[in-house]
């Protein structure tokens, strides 16, 4: 049998790392660090003798023009995604033998970063899925807009009744989209936070500039 002595360490570090939960806040949705990631996965892979590296690779990019309001300007812009699907290969260097796993990422930037976070992405999914590191909520069989069973509505405004205008916005915290809430539209939350702070505010860092201001709450 082919590559013995790779596959025992391969499932030595599966059976030895442990799971990893989707704890870093992006925007709306939970993700991993790549941080966390190798902090988890790289001790056993010095145990162990293994390495790790790219070695062939597909990409697709993809550009779409919108419009969005910063700081009260509309402005017209593009949204970059790249798509990657990056082949990885592990190799024993006691033994010589190899593996190659596979991993997908897409990364979406207004500049030049999208390929950069599809890489990223694309590592942590090979890494993760080839050792089994996850656990916890699956928002993989959720819509994205679904987590812990709370649907967002992006049609209609239950507050303000403000028009919905189909730009999108960012922002000016944290940089990520800002996304409509069951109640409330990205006009009423963005009314919202330039009325109470001046800027343009996702609903959670609206309440992280809640709770920094409010401290005995």
């Amino acid at each position: 049998m082919e590559n013995t002595n790779l596959y025992k360490k391969m499932y030595d570090v599966m059976c030895e790392v442990e799971t990893i939960e989707k704890n870093m806040q992006v925007g709306n949705y939970k993700a991993v660090s790549e941080k966390e990631v190798f902090n988890k996965i790289k001790p056993l892979f010095k145990k162990y003798k293994l390495i790790i590296f790219p070695v062939d690779g597909e990409s697709e990019d993809n550009a779409t023009p919108y419009s969005r309001t910063y700081n009260d300007k509309e402005e017209k812009t593009i949204r970059a995604i790249t798509q990657l699907k990056v082949v990885y290969r592990i190799v024993d260097i006691e033994s010589g033998e190899s593996q190659d796993v596979v991993g997908f990422g897409n990364g979406a930037d207004t500049q030049d970063k999208g390929a950069g976070k599809a890489f990223t992405y694309s590592f942590k999914s090979a890494i993760c899925k080839s050792f089994m590191m996850f656990s916890g909520e699956d928002t993989d069989n959720t819509h994205s807009d679904d987590i812990d069973g709370k649907r967002e509505e992006p049609i209609q405004d239950y507050d303000e009744g403000l028009p919905v205008s189909g730009n999108i916005h960012y922002c000016e915290d944290c940089d990520g989209e800002i996304h409509a809430t069951a109640k409330s539209s990205v006009e009423t939350l963005i009314a919202k936070s330039q009325k109470w702070y001046q800027a343009n505010l996702c609903g959670p860092c609206s309440g992280k500039r809640y709770k920094a201001s409010h401290p005995d709450e």
